[in-house]
């Protein structure tokens, strides 16, 4: 038995609780050996007034070298946002290299949010994008990441079967695992869960509740909306619906420690769904704390209050 340990590929932000500043406490806290590739370093994130910059993509190729010569081998790699083109293939360079003994591979192809790009991002991006979202194991897009990914049109209503055709549009990008995050529905925030599982692996988990349209329309947050089909008689597409009641205000940084522990699971076979679960609920208790304690929106939350409960 031996510790397993995750490449992180994201820029650290001295203030604001997002990137690495968030998945490295998460990742280790769920006993997991974290290991930055610095994208760049910034004084605070973005959504403050003014920030420093120091952006790492030239230094990165040789910062890898060393990890290359060292022979390392990860049982996860981890990408968030990645500023630039260049980025872009330094890092897909990287799943390349670094892919010989099979690591699981998350992607968060930050892009985006309601309907709109963030402004660096430009139609190569996009189609670099794409390129490195097909080395993953595991993507966790938004819907506005979701339908560039996929060229769909972007809207702010979907029907549930409008959402299980944009999952299988993602899959075949390559993915086994996808999960469009943060579908709003009134008061509710919905993750949709994709997963391509083998037939037995299915038959060892089959309890879930089957109340497809209830769900979708319902007032309740426990129950998921699923349904599967059969691919070549021994694969099995698994989608569900994970309902939860919206939290206090919207703050940055808790989509990363939502992938954080994702990824972190993912790298010790837990159940995908029961991460989700667990990670909703970590944020959950963390937005309600960090209302409580008054702190600022821009800061993010607090979650070094709960690390112990992961």
């Amino acid at each position: 038995m031996r510790q397993k340990k995750i490449a992180v590929i994201q820029d650290l932000a001295g203030v604001g609780r997002c990137s690495l500043t968030v998945a490295l406490p998460i990742i280790s806290a769920m006993k997991i050996q974290c290991c930055p590739v610095i994208t760049s370093i910034l004084s605070n994130h973005t959504g403050f007034s003014h920030c420093y910059l120091d952006d790492y993509t030239d230094k990165m190729p040789e910062y890898i070298s060393h990890w290359k010569q060292l022979g390392l081998e990860f049982d996860g790699i981890y990408s968030g946002y990645l500023g630039s083109k260049k980025q872009l293939d330094i890092v897909i360079d990287f799943f390349q290299y670094f892919s010989k003994n099979n690591p699981i591979i998350i992607v968060d192809p930050i892009m985006g949010d309601n309907g709109k790009l963030y402004q660096n991002f430009d139609e190569e991006m996009c189609q670099a994008m794409k390129q490195l979202v097909s080395y993953a194991n595991l993507i966790t897009p938004n819907l506005t990441e979701t339908c560039k990914l996929t060229d769909v049109s972007y809207k702010e209503k979907w029907t549930r079967d409008e959402l299980f055709s944009l999952a299988d549009r993602l899959h075949e990008l390559g993915p086994q695992k996808v999960v469009i995050t943060g579908i709003k529905q009134g008061r509710f925030i919905n993750n949709l869960v994709s997963q391509r599982i083998r037939k037995d692996e299915w038959e060892q988990r089959k309890n879930y509740l089957f109340d497809l349209e209830e769900d979708w329309e319902g007032k309740k947050e426990t129950r998921n909306t699923l349904q599967y089909e059969e691919e070549n008689g021994t694969i099995l597409v698994k989608k569900s619906l994970m309902k939860s009641r919206h939290v206090g205000v919207d703050r940055p940084g808790t989509g990363d420690i939502f992938t954080s522990i994702l990824a972190a699971g993912a790298v010790q076979s837990h159940d995908l769904e029961m991460d989700i679960r667990k990670a909703v609920q970590f944020i959950k208790k963390c937005l309600w704390r960090s209302d409580l304690l008054d702190i600022p929106v821009q800061e993010g939350v607090c979650f070094e209050e709960f690390l112990t409960t992961l």
